[in-house]
């Protein structure tokens, strides 16, 4: 575990959250989450429900500052056991209504550092989405860079951000984001595009339906854009 010094209260926070995780810990569970995880990162087992249960506990009895708040989130994220970094999510999720327009930052070091699609989606579809319904003109600041960057993990962010939008899908944008990686090898890129358009199609069938008619996808990605609309546009 990182030594880091940290302030006063983010230390006990962390303290807790370490006494939680300890408490909780099951070897053959960690096991098991492990392999599920191709052992990339370790694991401390515990059981999810009560762990996000114990945290939200810490997180009410602490009440961090913001600045606290942020400074354990990036403690938690430098830990091996891959727990601290779903409570860094939760932590980031808690204080959402306090986020500046900065906090992108942060997520952006979340999403390229520990990456595993665990990670990237739960960020992605509670953090990102959000910041962005608060700080939307930073959306074509930052989703543009993201897409076009060689990290493949902001590439997946970027197309997949908008998954709780619905009506409020921005859809020149998603398609765009899709098009630039329409030829990609990369099974998450592939997985991503296809999630991106079934998603979409919820709300806009026809749109969904003319796009994959119209241009050249990955095999995958159309499986999975087309799943819910075989049917209805057999």
């Amino acid at each position: 575990m990182k030594k880091n010094k940290l302030s006063k209260n983010v230390g006990i926070a962390f303290e807790s959250l370490r006494r939680i995780h300890h408490s909780l810990a099951d070897a053959k569970k960690a096991r098991g989450a492990g392999a599920y995880m191709r052992n990339q990162f370790v694991f401390f087992g515990c059981d999810t429900a009560i762990r996000r249960r114990q945290t939200k506990l810490v997180m009410q009895e602490t009440a961090l500052t913001y600045d606290e708040v942020l400074e354990l989130a990036g403690y938690l994220w430098l830990q091996p056991e891959r727990e601290y970094h779903y409570a860094a999510i939760e932590w980031m999720i808690f204080c959402k209504k306090q986020w500046t327009q900065e906090v992108i930052g942060l997520f952006e070091m979340m999403i390229t550092h520990h990456s595993w699609w665990d990670s990237v989606d739960y960020i992605s579809t509670k953090l990102i989405s959000e910041y962005f319904i608060k700080f939307p003109t930073q959306i074509q600041v930052i989703i543009p860079r993201w897409n076009n960057d060689d990290d493949m993990w902001l590439q997946r962010t970027s197309i997949i951000f908008q998954l709780p939008y619905k009506q409020q899908t921005n859809e020149t944008l998603l398609f765009t984001c899709i098009l630039r990686h329409h030829a990609s090898k990369e099974f998450f890129i592939q997985k991503a595009i296809g999630w991106a358009l079934r998603q979409y199609a919820r709300t806009n069938p026809k749109s969904v339906k003319d796009f994959v008619n119209n241009n050249s996808l990955p095999a995958l990605s159309v499986r999975e854009a087309m799943k819910h609309l075989a049917k209805t546009w057999a």
